[in-house]
Order: structure tokens, then C-alpha cells, then sequence
């Protein structure tokens, strides 16, 4: 689904195998340098710890959907969604607030097989997802390593979140 960012080729394709060392590379970027204003080194360390190329695919495999959004030529962004949650929405740091990340969404939303209705928003994301119709439900956390990870759990009409497994 060819899409058009800030005037530049923007190509929202599901994603290949190929595509794993791409997003990989985003997602430590975007935890080591859009988030460590948001959590502590602690934190990013847990977080970080054993992520690994196939666990992407893994997640694939086990029925989480992913799109990636490609940017002449290259993997610039990707978000993934599982049933009605959105489960992953990353965009490279140095090409952020450009349209990426909202054309990901929409994307999302148009293959989804069910309506997104919730999500976890990581801390200083959620003004972002309110621009999509999704309001703050609660405060909650993850924990990775023995460490808690916080997040912003969030929904959208008048759904909670705890309706769909959270």
C-alpha cells in the first residue's frame, strides 16, 4: 500500500524475514535514544536483554501481525497488532514526526481483521495515540528481568482494555 510522507515514497508492505535485522535495529534505537528520557537505564537494559532477530519472526509465527514502512528502499518503521490490540509502533528516531508512524497506524487499522481497540502506549507516547481516537484507561506495567517496565494502558470506544486480555 504505497503512501505518501512529508513528500517522499512511503511503502507500507508486510513484513519478510529479510526485513528482521531493519527492525531490530529500530527498536534499540528507539529504546536507547527516543525513550531514555522516559525510563531508566535499568529499565532499557531489561528490555533489551535477549531481543533477538528471530523473536520478531517468532512473534510472526505465533499469529502477531507486522507491517513495515520502507522509505526508498529502506525499513524506516514497523507496527505490529495481535487480535484488536496494537501490540509494537516504532519509527527510526532521526525520521520521527514526519507522518510515518500515523501512516503506520492507519494501515494497521485497514488490515486488522478485527476493530484495534487498545494498547499499552509507552511513557510520552500517549498524546500520539490520542490523536487516534484512543483515551488514557490506567497506568500499568510490564516486568522484564525482574524489572517493571511502565506503560499507559490505552483504549478507544468505550471498550476497556481488560475486555481484551490485558
Amino acid at each position: 500500500m504505497p503512501t505518501s510522507a512529508q513528500g517522499s515514497r512511503l511503502v507500507i508492505r508486510p513484513m519478510e524475514r529479510d526485513d528482521l535485522a531493519a527492525i531490530h535495529n529500530i527498536n534499540t534505537d528507539c529504546l536507547t535514544i527516543s525513550l531514555r528520557d522516559h525510563y531508566s537505564k535499568e529499565q532499557l537494559k531489561a528490555w533489551m536483554k535477549d531481543q533477538t532477530l528471530e523473536g520478531y519472526w517468532n512473534r510472526h509465527e505465533a499469529g502477531e501481525d507486522f507491517l513495515v514502512a520502507a522509505r526508498n528502499g529502506l525499513v524506516v518503521g514497523y507496527c505490529s497488532w495481535q487480535g484488536a490490540q496494537l501490540t509494537a509502533l516504532f519509527v527510526s528516531p532521526h525520521i520521527q514526526r514526519k507522518g510515518i508512524g500515523s501512516a503506520l497506524v492507519k494501515a494497521c487499522e485497514t488490515r486488522a481483521k478485527q476493530k484495534i481497540t487498545w494498547l499499552k502506549a509507552l511513557l510520552g507516547a500517549s498524546d500520539f495515540y490520542e490523536a487516534f481516537g484512543f483515551v488514557i484507561d490506567r497506568e500499568g506495567h510490564d516486568v522484564k528481568r525482574g524489572v517493571k517496565i511502565p506503560h499507559v494502558v490505552m483504549r478507544r470506544e468505550g471498550k476497556s482494555a481488560s475486555d481484551d486480555g490485558e
